[in-house]
């Protein structure tokens, strides 16, 4: 509620985002998108935990939740919340299973590696479990983080530009897999894209720009994703939205 974000020291301050509200219903597919530069990664970063807003509150399942120490956040954040990084963040020492259970092992939880071995399977790796990262390519590996977001099932899935990497196939395979986690399992899917056809598959899309929501839109199409991208883009560079 109200995020802020500034950096950079007052003569010279950079605002990433600027007083952001807004909610993510339970159960539901959320894409935020907006021009380069327009504070969705940031929003994402804040929203999850993993950055500290300059002002406002998060709330997790009813929780605030950047609240207490740095070890109490990460233990709410390790049973609540999924993130799939852009720069997918696994670890070289691991194999693909071992960084898909590890979200599980750090929380104290009881891994099923039935259930890992099948996440595998859904996004196009199924026989890839004991290759480490450096045995993958750079698609294969955004995969395994995307499977390693979803293992747990936590509350909420945080996704960055989960398909960039990806060829249409691989992407279109991904996208299913979040619906699905959606309408079978209710975790709440929030994910920051710039293609129009991977925000189709969400329930709806907040679109920012200069760290502002600047538009909402339920029940998105891609030819309509499409047309309000371009009348933002256009705004910007006529200088016409703040």
């Amino acid at each position: 509620m109200g995020l802020t974000k500034t950096y950079g020291p007052s003569s010279n301050e950079v605002t990433a985002l600027a007083g952001v509200t807004t909610s993510f219903a339970a159960g539901t597919f959320t894409a935020v998108m907006g021009p380069s530069g327009s504070g969705k990664t940031t929003l994402l970063q804040c929203a999850s935990g993993l950055d500290r807003p300059t002002t406002g509150t998060v709330y997790v399942d009813g929780r605030e939740f950047v609240q207490g120490s740095e070890a109490a956040i990460t233990r709410f954040r390790r049973t609540r919340i999924g993130f799939v990084f852009q720069q997918y963040n696994l670890l070289p020492t691991l194999t693909a299973l071992q960084n898909v259970t590890l979200p599980m092992r750090l929380a104290g939880r009881k891994v099923s590696r039935k259930q890992c071995l099948a996440l595998l399977d859904q996004v196009g790796l199924a026989g890839y479990a004991d290759r480490r990262p450096t045995e993958l390519s750079g698609g294969q590996q955004q995969r395994v983080a995307i499977a390693r977001g979803l293992a747990s099932r936590p509350s909420i899935v945080f996704a960055d530009e989960p398909t960039g990497a990806l060829d249409g196939t691989s992407a279109a395979a991904v996208l299913a897999l979040l619906r699905q986690a959606v309408d079978e399992h209710h975790q709440t899917i929030v994910m920051v894209t710039h293609d129009p056809i991977a925000a189709a598959f969400a329930d709806s899309v907040v679109f920012l720009t200069d760290g502002r929501i600047v538009g909402t839109m339920k029940d998105p199409s891609a030819a309509a994703v499409s047309e309000q991208m371009l009348r933002l883009d256009l705004a910007r560079r006529n200088g016409g939205q703040r």
